[in-house]
């Protein structure tokens, strides 16, 4: 493999060195909006066509991300219903999940932060913890809903108005095609 720059769409080897974290995912507003919907509205999720199959992990480039909810690299249950993952414990972007290490990291630092002593204050403060945590997405997504609502009544708005506004172009060229003629007779 070459040392030197990637050509446009080349993607590099992946590795366990690329961060697949969904904070350094390209924004994708229809993967968003897909995602709210399933978190929102877990009834409408088609649940049968998403039965995990577990089989080889796929490779997932970078620049692949994040995955189509629908795509069927996605094979692996998550903790949110409706969603599959492209890797066991993966980012629900795609890809795979933190490190051991990453994970063990993470768990030292909960438990030092929250001055934790017993498994079950542990468990306690991580129910506490996701409650809060789910909590805070809904009212996110609750609010990303509401403001995908508001931009479909603006496209609709904008669409009458660019309707309205060739009616009257249409009649201001009447208009002036009647002038034209009325001065050419007289």
């Amino acid at each position: 493999m070459t040392t030197g720059p990637l050509t446009p769409g080349e993607d590099p080897e992946p590795s366990s060195t690329i961060d697949y974290a969904p904070d350094h995912v390209p924004y994708d507003e229809q993967f968003e909006n897909e995602l709210m919907e399933r978190i929102l509205f877990p009834d409408m999720a088609d649940f049968a066509s998403q039965r995990p199959v577990p089989q080889d992990e796929q490779a997932v480039f970078i620049s692949s991300l994040p995955v189509p909810l629908n795509s069927p690299d996605r094979k692996y249950p998550s903790p949110i219903p409706g969603i599959l993952l492209t890797h066991p414990n993966g980012y629900h972007t795609g890809g795979p999940g933190p490190s051991p290490e990453e994970v063990s990291a993470f768990a030292k630092q909960f438990i030092a932060h929250h001055d934790i002593t017993t498994s079950r204050d542990l468990a306690k403060k991580v129910d506490e913890v996701i409650k809060e945590k789910v909590a805070e997405v809904r009212e996110r997504l609750e609010a990303r809903e509401e403001a995908v609502l508001k931009n479909q009544r603006v496209r609709k708005d904008i669409k009458d108005l660019e309707v309205q506004r060739q009616a009257e172009e249409r009649v201001e060229e009447r208009i002036r095609r009647d002038r034209e003629r009325k001065r050419a007779r007289g």
